[in-house]
């Protein structure tokens, strides 16, 4: 049977939680993204069952704390998510406490600080069993119920590594289990598609004190990658929750809200060395990125220094005699990937050597020079380009160019 249509029209009474029982599992921080999805549940109303898995002083006190401030009910209570007899008895110790679960939303999970070759099976086991196996327990546990209900919530905080191959930590454990939380997401949506609705959350960096272990350099980087020019807080994911758990989304469901301040906008599309060669030599479709042909030029700017050099410094690259590349971790202007300017053939040179293919690449005239300037270094008057089109040295004009004003 199709899950109906709400039977409220405005919106406030559509995102209201008053009457509705929602569990959070990791919600005993003080500051983590667990207590700040409970605490917009509360604000809107609803009783909550939150857990904790060894700061039991941390989850009793967010009981307490939202308890008396929303005038709403709140039990702590111990699970390890990566037990499913922890999880299991936890679901029937809250029916039993609250007579029913409207939504569930699985965010207890862990880090990774090191790869595959660096870390141990061990620690392998602990990430992929907390976030990803934990996530499953928590699923499975909830969703007879929802089944025999008909109806509920399931929401999954994710992260934008579940989309990306993040850099330059090693985490795979990690990327791997958040990317796995996604396709469960999907997969559960499809599953459960007559009694209830399951989608998923990806942060991006959000201060919680999980990554208070990264060097500062890292970090920095981090920040130089973000758009928006630094990293969220938790209570800026509050709003999704609510809205995932509400029934202001009653039509939305196997999706994943990606809240990672424009993060992943730059992360798409890097080419390895050599295709970034190829593109930029003849524009041919090897290796193309979806920033276009030319291309790589992603890789030119802050998203990804090239390849053997440090990501706080310019890099400069002699590719050839004739095309020089620059590029800077530093903040970039919105839609410019960098600055350029090309001096055209000797037009009294003899048109073979006007026509040589650079490295022995086929139809493209060799450019003299054409320097590539790195984005913070733009002034009023400099004409930029975002890579539309193959590099044609005879056509400058190929390239989509704007003026900095």
């Amino acid at each position: 049977m199709p899950i109906p249509v709400p039977k409220a029209d405005r919106l406030l009474d559509l995102l209201s939680l008053k009457g509705k029982v929602v569990v959070v599992t990791g919600a005993s921080g003080a500051r983590g993204m667990g207590i700040e999805a409970a605490r917009g549940c509360a604000e809107m109303g609803a009783d909550l069952a939150i857990t904790y898995s060894s700061r039991r002083e941390g989850g009793e006190k967010n009981a307490k704390e939202l308890s008396e401030e929303y005038g709403v009910k709140v039990k702590p209570y111990k699970c390890n998510v990566g037990s499913w007899e922890s999880v299991d008895t936890l679901v029937k110790d809250v029916l039993k406490e609250f007579g029913k679960i409207d939504a569930f939303i699985a965010n207890a999970g862990r880090t990774a600080d090191s790869g595959i070759l660096d870390g141990s099976v061990e620690d392998w086991n602990e990430v992929i069993n907390t976030d990803l196996t934990g996530t499953f327990h928590c699923a499975k546990a909830v969703g007879a119920h929802f089944k025999e209900r008909g109806t509920g919530s399931f929401v999954i905080t994710s992260s934008m590594s579940g989309h990306i191959a993040n850099f330059p930590q090693e985490q795979t454990s990690y990327n791997v289990a958040k990317a796995g939380t996604i396709h469960l997401a999907r997969s559960l949506a499809n599953e459960w598609r007559d009694f209830a609705r399951v989608n998923s959350i990806s942060p991006g960096y959000i201060d919680t004190g999980l990554s208070d272990f990264v060097e500062k350099d890292v970090q920095d980087l981090w920040n130089s990658m973000i758009p928006m020019g630094r990293n969220g807080d938790a209570k800026e994911l509050k709003g999704a929750y609510v809205y995932l758990v509400s029934d202001a989304s009653t039509y939305m469901t196997g999706n994943d809200l990606l809240i990672d301040g424009g993060y992943t906008v730059r992360t798409t599309g890097i080419l390895p060395r050599s295709s970034l060669m190829d593109d930029i030599m003849d524009g041919s479709n090897h290796g193309k990125s979806k920033v276009d042909r030319l291309t790589g030029l992603s890789c030119l700017q802050p998203v990804c220094p090239l390849p053997g050099r440090r990501h706080n410094q310019i890099t400069t690259e002699l590719i050839t005699n004739d095309i020089q590349l620059m590029s800077h971790a530093g903040p970039a202007i919105p839609g410019v990937i960098g600055a350029f300017s090309t001096k055209m053939p000797d037009q009294n040179q003899s048109s073979a050597a006007a026509s040589e293919p650079p490295l022995g690449r086929r139809n493209s005239p060799t450019c003299q020079s054409a320097e590539f300037v790195e984005v913070d270094a733009l002034t009023p008057g400099t004409t930029c380009f975002r890579s539309s089109a193959p590099f044609d040295a005879h056509n400058p004009t190929v390239f989509a160019s704007k003026s900095i004003s």
